[in-house]
């Protein structure tokens, strides 16, 4: 989903992210614009910013991708502090991961590659770079005047491919792994 990083070669959480950027800047110069020429519905100063959370879903737990180390969760614990949760307005929510702003678009390759770094990873007969875990990118744009702000999320889902335990030939911890992979997967076509 992040492809290499080089070049031409993002994946499309950063294409994604990068394009929000640049959409957010060109509705800016225009509100810039048309405050210049006077319009009476262009008052106020345009404004946006944009967080982004990362969690994975490894084991049946949840884990905060971008926790600083002090507040990681280690994966021998044989439960994680973390749950989704639905607040008041009916809205799902995992209380207590961390949200980082992103205020440039080097930001966005610096938290991708920070959280991709702490993902669950293993090597198998079909993939010398497995995920053993799924991953949510959850964007929080928050854009508009001081008298009017919109708020909006875009999540971006990667989710581990299912695994035939056979032709991988895992064991121990990765045939755990994928018991789970195959199990949530098996569970989202439900």
């Amino acid at each position: 989903m992040e492809g290499t990083g080089f070049g031409n070669h993002n994946g499309i959480s950063p294409r994604i992210i990068h394009k929000i950027f640049q959409l957010l800047h060109l509705k800016q110069q225009h509100f810039e614009s048309k405050q210049q020429q006077a319009h009476p519905q262009y008052k106020g100063k345009f404004n946006f910013s944009v967080k982004m959370r990362m969690l994975e879903i490894y084991n049946e737990e949840i884990v905060d991708l971008l926790a600083p180390p002090d507040r990681s969760l280690h994966r021998t614990r044989s439960k994680s502090t973390l749950e989704i949760r639905c607040d008041e307005d009916g809205d799902v929510t995992v209380p207590n991961l961390t949200e980082e702003v992103i205020s440039s678009v080097d930001d966005i390759a610096s938290l991708l590659q920070r959280g991709n770094a702490k993902r669950a990873t293993a090597s198998t007969n079909l993939n010398e770079y497995s995920s053993r875990s799924h991953m949510v990118l959850d964007v929080h744009v928050s854009s508009g005047t001081v008298s009017q702000m919109n708020d909006a999320h875009l999540y971006l889902v990667d989710l581990a491919g299912s695994e035939r335990v056979r032709k991988s030939a895992v064991v121990g911890k990765e045939l755990k792994e994928a018991q789970h992979i195959n199990k949530s997967l098996s569970a989202l076509g439900d």
